[in-house]
């Protein structure tokens, strides 16, 4: 009996020593992750290059990632990448050479801004101080002689491979656009502070220049100096240089932006011709631009070549990661890619001068759209809400589909004209002679 309670007693310890252990495991786990919580960095209010998001990279990852060169931290040091780096130190060496103040003042000024260029990051950077300021003086220097060297033939080497050879300098505008492939805008506005060019010239408007010059030719429209908005980057300056000058929301627009407007869809070209819309090239070069009024659909003209996919995949990724971006070239992708079915929809709109496509045929110019806006998120404020609720509108009216029937079937061409005409003149022409006929008539009385 004493054995019995004996081991009653024991088995009673041993399970207290459990629970005591158990409490004790659980203490240190709540510790542990109270540090963890202390120590989650908040996303900083600079931030503004990111990685593109695993869906998005997923519908075609090569558009997302550079294939000549490295630009900031991301793709910093990649196998594939390291034959430019030389010519990254030679156009380094050509700055200097230039350049009114030493080595030692350009790399103070980088290291000046390396804590808020590293904020500008959406990633923890994990490169040293150092290897981060050279990164930046390197990318930042190389930058401002391509632009400068594209806009005068004279300070261009001979033996530069850059110039000699055209398909680099397409890889270069592709690479140089890319999200992923960024630094602060302000790390070239530093350094071209501290080698300015013409000091009579205002340094901020003649580097914007440059930079849009470099760029101009794979825009899908002319691109305009928008000098009311900030650039944290190159792909933002190109995004901007895209939106009207007047792109400053007012107070009512920022509150808008914030009422939930979900993507309205809108039928395909060919079919809104047959409901009696019109469509007319737009004079804007604001793509976002897009008008409809009694029954005419103004849309601006787009110029489509290898680089538009990748151009506007990015400026997407952007506004799909950005905080309170508005989301414009999201939008557009989505308009067109309604106003896109196939390829008589683009035969459509390349014969009213709205597409000028360079890839060769139409069907890639319906599959470019038709997947631009695969895995991406629009339900928030899309932009051209108000302008498909008018055009379904108009399409839903049954008086303007009977007279684009009308106009379809009897007036589109000359003798088919003609014959309407003949048709009323006859029917006219018969009522007129039975009405004589009718009133001529005077019955016998007996």
């Amino acid at each position: 009996m004493v054995e019995s309670n004996d081991s009653v007693w024991l088995q009673n310890m041993e399970e207290g020593q459990g629970h005591s252990s158990i409490e004790i495991i659980d203490d240190e786990l709540v510790s542990s992750i109270k540090q963890k919580l202390e120590n989650v960095p908040r996303l900083p209010s600079e931030c503004c290059i990111y990685r593109v998001h695993d869906s998005l990279r997923a519908v075609n990852e090569r558009a997302y990632v550079p294939q000549l060169v490295s630009i900031g931290p991301y793709h910093h040091g990649k196998e594939n990448l390291k034959a430019m780096e030389k010519h990254k130190w030679l156009y380094l060496k050509s700055f200097m050479h230039r350049s009114p103040v030493s080595l030692e003042d350009c790399v103070q000024a980088i290291r000046d801004l390396e804590q808020k260029a590293r904020r500008c990051y959406a990633e923890t950077i994990s490169l040293s101080r150092n290897v981060l300021v050279e990164m930046l003086l390197v990318d930042g220097c190389f930058l401002i002689e391509l632009f400068l060297k594209y806009r005068t033939n004279d300070w261009r080497e001979k033996e530069d491979p850059i110039f000699n050879t055209s398909w680099m300098l397409t890889s270069l505008n592709r690479d140089l656009m890319l999200l992923e492939n960024q630094i602060p805008f302000s790390v070239l506005e530093c350094l071209f502070i501290l080698n300015q060019v013409d000091p009579y010239k205002d340094p901020f408007h003649y580097l914007t220049e440059s930079a849009l010059g470099f760029f101009s030719w794979m825009m899908p429209t002319t691109p305009q100096m928008s000098l009311g908005l900030k650039s944290s980057h190159l792909l933002e300056l190109l995004r901007n240089s895209l939106l009207p000058s007047n792109t400053a929301l007012t107070a009512i627009e920022v509150s808008n932006q914030h009422v939930v407007k979900p993507v309205k869809r809108i039928p395909c070209a060919m079919t809104l011709r047959q409901f009696g819309i019109k469509f007319k090239k737009g004079e804007d070069d604001n793509l976002c631009s897009m008008k409809f009024s009694n029954g005419v659909l103004e849309i601006p003209p787009l110029t489509i070549q290898d680089l538009t996919e990748p151009f506007f995949r990015n400026l997407i990724a952007f506004e799909q990661c950005h905080k309170d971006c508005t989301n414009q070239f999201t939008s557009y992708a989505s308009l067109m890619d309604s106003l896109i079915s196939n390829t008589h929809d683009v035969a459509l709109l390349h014969h009213h001068g709205i597409i000028d496509s360079w890839l060769g045929n139409y069907e890639d110019v319906s599959l470019l759209f038709n997947k631009l806006c695969a895995e991406v998120n629009l339900e928030h404020h899309y932009h051209f809400f108000n302008l498909s609720e008018q055009v379904n509108a108009y399409c839903k009216s049954r008086w303007h589909e009977w007279v684009a029937a009308l106009k379809r079937d009897y007036f589109n061409n000359p003798w088919a004209i003609l014959s309407f005409v003949a048709a009323i003149l006859i029917i006219t022409f018969t009522f007129t002679q039975t009405l004589f006929s009718i009133l001529s008539y005077s019955p016998t009385h007996s």
